[in-house]
């Protein structure tokens, strides 16, 4: 472990403006820097005080933290450097040791390891911005991760979702679960598979409201577009197979609220293909019934959900990556809802967070915006939305104009991962590793053996067999721990090996699979 202290700087601070129709339930978006390309937000106590900061995590190896000054004006907090072995894809926070100060976990990739598993990331707090770190293995690419009690002991778990590497059974997604203990330690993860699907995001919730009231999961795969649902039974983490909620073009964001008033939780799912939002009424337990989509923005990326007009009714908000702009729907009679306003909130938007940020009971919103370049190249932002306040409750502080928030390591090529991740920009990667899942299209080898035109079988990566066989992509005649570095430096550089097209974590699962079956 080391000791992570948050380095402080002055910023800039933009208020972005848009003209409001009369009786807009929304706030105009107010604007604070942040890190290089951030991946994911959350709410917390992060300065010991009483009122909800935000944090944000971000691909240069960073997390960002603005504190509130209790009227939902923010400032910096500062930033905590993260390891560069990592590549972080989402973050959660809560109380994990106990204190009056919230920890962060994050869920990284680790593209350079052997092994190609990755990792989530522990931050505990030792003082107000100040953390140690330490880290777990767990699946590959992990894409998500929460904070909540699904062993059903009143103890918060961590839960990420990751790809299930060739040593637990092949392709295929699993729940990683790291269960609490009450001295405040996590105990080493254990695996729930999901079969073929991959979770980009996962939600823990008492979904069927039964007696036991053991948690439930409901886990969305934006690959293999489709949600579904995984039923706890009995203490501790024992689940059911999963059971599709529906089929859904690009699952990106999910709420479950109890959308009509009554005892069964209903659920509400993004499509960021569709630019709508899926309404799935639960009549009985584990029982939905699908309503008519809702529209919202283009290309939503993440959904959030709270009483916004004060009508005792559950609304939903949307973050729409395409339009760069939250969506409002409010909700109505029999679990309907209706789009309301929109606001726009910064360029590329792929996280919501609704939290009462300025201590008026009405909740607010913040989105993290993962392209928006208004404080620079290097420096993305956050969008404040206060809740019928526009312009926010007081002036805008003046804070001396200084160098922006840059990450402590500078980004690299190889570390940009926007370039890999889908046209929504959400925290899944189109580089998600689905083994049972591979394209047909044949690669062409472009080293020194000659390609073959026999297609790769299905099950497979997609690359060209060579007299080695078709682990050997760096056509040197052999298979061995040469084309696992290889494979890896391809998803990254587009160039290494004797191949064209693309390279996923699918082809490192294979390589290393053919490297085990390849006689020494």
């Amino acid at each position: 472990m080391r000791p992570f202290v948050v380095t402080t700087c002055c910023m800039v601070l933009v208020i972005a403006t848009t003209a409001k129709t009369a009786g807009a339930v929304l706030g105009e978006a107010r604007l604070y820097p942040v890190g290089f390309s951030p991946v994911g937000i959350a709410a917390g106590e992060y300065s010991g005080s009483p009122r909800l900061d935000l944090a944000t995590v971000e691909e240069g190896n960073t997390i960002t933290i603005l504190a509130n000054n209790g009227n939902g004006v923010f400032v910096p907090g500062g930033q905590v450097a993260i390891d560069g072995r990592f590549v972080p894809t989402a973050l959660t926070t809560g109380a994990f040791n106990g204190d009056a100060i919230d920890d962060i976990a994050v869920a990284a990739d680790e593209p350079q390891s052997l092994d190609f598993l990755g990792s989530v990331v522990i931050y505990r707090s030792s003082a107000p911005y100040q953390y140690t770190s330490t880290s777990v293995k767990t699946g590959i690419l992990p894409q998500c991760i929460t904070f909540a009690d699904v062993t059903g002991d009143g103890i918060a778990d961590l839960v990420s979702g990751d790809s299930r590497p060739d040593s637990r059974g092949g392709g295929g997604g699993e729940i990683a679960i790291q269960q609490g203990n009450a001295d405040h330690t996590f105990s080493d993860p254990t695996f729930i598979s999901l079969g073929d699907a991959v979770a980009s995001r996962v939600y823990v919730a008492n979904i069927d409201h039964d007696a036991s009231g053991r948690p439930d999961l409901l886990v969305l795969d934006t690959n293999g577009n489709a949600a579904w649902i995984v039923y706890g039974k009995g203490p501790g983490p024992v689940f059911d197979d999963p059971v599709k909620l529906g089929d859904i073009l690009e699952p990106t964001g999910a709420v479950i609220a109890q959308f009509e008033g009554d005892s069964l939780p209903d659920i509400a799912v993004t499509s960021s293909f569709e630019g709508n939002v899926h309404i799935f009424r639960q009549t009985s337990p584990r029982v939905f019934s699908a309503a008519p989509s809702v529209p919202v923005g283009a290309a939503p990326a993440d959904l959030g959900a709270g009483d916004f007009n004060g009508d005792s009714k559950i609304d939903l908000v949307s973050a729409n990556n395409g339009s760069n702009d939250v969506t409002l729907l409010l909700g109505g009679a029999n679990a309907t809802f209706q789009p309301s306003e929109a606001v726009q909130v910064g360029v590329g938007p792929v996280a919501i967070v609704v939290a009462d940020f300025n201590g008026d009971e009405k909740p607010d919103l913040a989105v993290a915006n993962q392209d928006d370049q208004t404080f620079g190249m290097t420096t993305q932002s956050v969008a404040v939305v206060l809740n019928g306040v526009s312009p926010p409750v007081s002036p805008s502080p003046t804070l001396t104009a200084s160098r922006t928030p840059t990450p402590t390591r500078t980004p690299t090529p190889t570390r940009t991962a926007t370039r890999t991740r889908t046209p929504t920009r959400t925290r899944t990667p189109t580089r998600t590793p689905t083994p049972t899942r591979t394209p047909t299209a044949t690669r062409t080898t472009t080293g020194p053996h000659p390609p073959t035109p026999t297609p790769t079988p299905t099950g497979t990566p997609i690359m060209t067999a060579t007299p080695a066989g078709p682990g050997d992509v760096n056509c040197d005649g052999k298979v061995d721990d040469g084309d696992l570095t290889t494979i890896i430096a391809r998803i990254f550089d587009e160039t290494s090996g004797c191949f064209d097209g693309a390279a996923t974590a699918a082809d490192v699962v294979f390589v290393v699979t053919e490297i085990a079956a390849t006689p020494p």
